[in-house]
């Protein structure tokens, strides 16, 4: 796979099927196995179609150190300082961690993302806990797209050493266990990237005593999930106007069977007035034979009257009386249209067919 890569200029778009390859696991093997080349890194991401794979290889992006010693300088950065709520770790570790994190906004904001600081929040709020939470400390919007940056000090066990009490307890009480073990802060952090989809790694773990701290991959994680958001992005616009263009012309097409079936029903309505005429016309033709026969002048004057009114009315339900052509159609409504919109709904592409 790492040829075809080369091969294909850094780039590999491949199809995910059914029956084909599990590139995911072809891509966790190659690196697990060290064939990945030095100095590059294998990344996966989406293609322009759903089902497209894009397998790149990349460049180990350039070192970001954090130095031993640095003057806070990020605004953001600076408001976590002074926000006593905010990162509520071990205050040595604090103290170094905010160094870490204005490294970390001042080469994202070099490189155009707008960083923010996200307020702390108290204990008894509900919104912070050490153990079940990690608390966003920087929001990071990257060409319009967001992520959160958590911070949290592990804890780690260490051996417990009992206490002069604890020891005469256990010799009192057999039923008394005395703990083997303390968790207790790690003095390291670990820094966690919410929101967007994981490309190499979402969590980094750093230790003041081991050295030389480089956030490059942390940097190149954030620049890779906004990319890989903004093909996302792209990838819902097209299928958004897909789905529209396609609702546009399921509803042409309802509405032209509406338009059909509508005239259909006059068509047939005219043919069966026309039907019931010759049998109006017979009535006419007897009723107007009946009035010769009448003697009474006042009853043939009637009867007269009542012929002429007749002979009127048959003139306006005969549909070749007035003028010819296509009948108006009228404005369809939902529940009109519903038979013929095979799944869709009349108010729009998004909304269920259920009304």
């Amino acid at each position: 796979m790492i040829a075809d890569i080369i091969d294909a200029d850094g780039t590999l778009l491949v199809s995910r099927t059914a029956d084909g390859p599990n590139y995911d696991s072809l891509i966790r093997s190659a690196v697990r196995l060290g064939k990945v080349p030095k100095g590059k890194l294998l990344v996966a991401g989406r293609g322009q179609d759903p089902r497209e794979l894009a397998i790149r290889l990349l460049d180990e992006p350039k070192p970001i150190i954090v130095p031993i010693r640095r003057t806070l300088s990020h605004s953001a950065v600076i408001r976590l300082r002074d926000d006593e709520k905010s990162m509520q770790i071990t205050p040595s570790v604090r103290v170094w961690a905010l160094g870490v994190l204005d490294v970390l906004a001042s080469a994202l904001t070099a490189q155009g993302a707008d960083v923010s600081a996200v307020p702390g929040h108290d204990h008894r709020g509900g919104y912070y806990n050490r153990r079940n939470s990690s608390p966003r400390v920087l929001q990071i919007k990257i060409k319009g797209h967001s992520f959160g940056v958590q911070l949290v000090e592990p804890t780690e066990k260490v051996p417990h050493e009992a206490t002069t009490t604890e020891l005469a307890r256990a010799a009192r009480d057999s039923a008394y266990t005395i703990t083997k073990y303390d968790v207790v802060p790690s003095g390291r952090i670990t820094l966690t990237i919410a929101d967007g989809v994981s490309c190499l790694e979402s969590s980094w773990t750093y230790s003041d005593d081991e050295g030389v701290v480089d956030l490059a991959h942390v940097v190149l994680e954030l620049e890779l999930r906004a990319a890989e958001a903004e093909v996302n992005r792209l990838a819902d616009e097209r299928d958004a106007a897909e789905r529209q263009r396609r609702w546009e012309t399921a509803m042409a097409t309802a509405e032209s069977a509406f338009a059909d079936a509508h005239r259909a029903k006059v068509f047939r309505e005219q043919a069966k007035r026309w039907r019931q005429l010759h049998e109006l016309d017979e009535y006419l033709a007897a009723m107007q034979s009946h009035i010769a026969g009448i003697d009474d002048e006042h009853d043939a004057e009637e009867a007269a009257r009542w012929l002429e009114w007749a002979s009127n009315h048959r003139k306006e339900l005969d549909p070749l009386h007035g003028r010819l052509g296509m009948p108006a159609i009228p404005k369809p409504s939902a529940e009109d249209l519903k038979p013929y919109l095979n799944g869709w709904s009349y108010y729009g592409p998004d909304h269920s067919s259920r009304w």
